[in-house]
């Protein structure tokens, strides 16, 4: 139970990676603005603490000639600026994302990994267990019908 649910949190925060190493597009973008902001993140349930992050907002132009826009964070001491040119990594559509290229989320892609290695240990696994325990019932019938005397057919 704690496999599936484990994987299915996995695919959720794996998913939008997957989509751009597959479905991912490149192009050349430009800052529109960067400026450095907090953010707030949980301390493992002790609280709240905040964090430093340079946000950076974009605009880009598909194949197709349909113009993007987005944003994306980096470490606070990047000096990206406006009018910079920057690799913009996303995937096409109206309903599509974006990210500047090379930013990739591996805590997401170890996760899904993790969880998938944790599938399939749990599978096979069960499979081993249910083996042994077949195999442990066919050798105690074997035992068992040797043991006992044969049958007797008064005719």
């Amino acid at each position: 139970m704690f496999t599936i649910a484990g994987l299915l949190v996995s695919i959720f925060f794996g998913w939008p990676e997957a989509l751009y190493l597959f479905a991912g597009k490149d192009a050349q973008g430009e800052v529109l603005h960067g400026s450095n902001s907090e953010r707030w993140t949980s301390d493992g349930g002790r609280g709240y603490r905040t964090y430093e992050v340079r946000a950076i907002e974009y605009t880009f132009v598909e194949p197709d000639g349909t113009l993007r826009k987005g944003e994306d964070t980096l470490s606070p001491d990047s000096q990206v600026k406006r009018g910079e040119k920057v690799w913009i990594r996303y995937t096409p559509g109206q309903e599509g994302r974006s990210r500047l290229a090379g930013n990739i989320n591996w805590r997401g892609v170890a996760g899904f990994f993790a969880s998938v290695l944790s599938a399939i240990a749990f599978v096979g696994h069960m499979i081993w267990d249910a083996s042994r325990t077949i195999r442990n019932s066919a050798t105690e019938q074997i035992q068992t019908d040797s043991n006992s005397p044969p049958d007797r057919h008064d005719v």
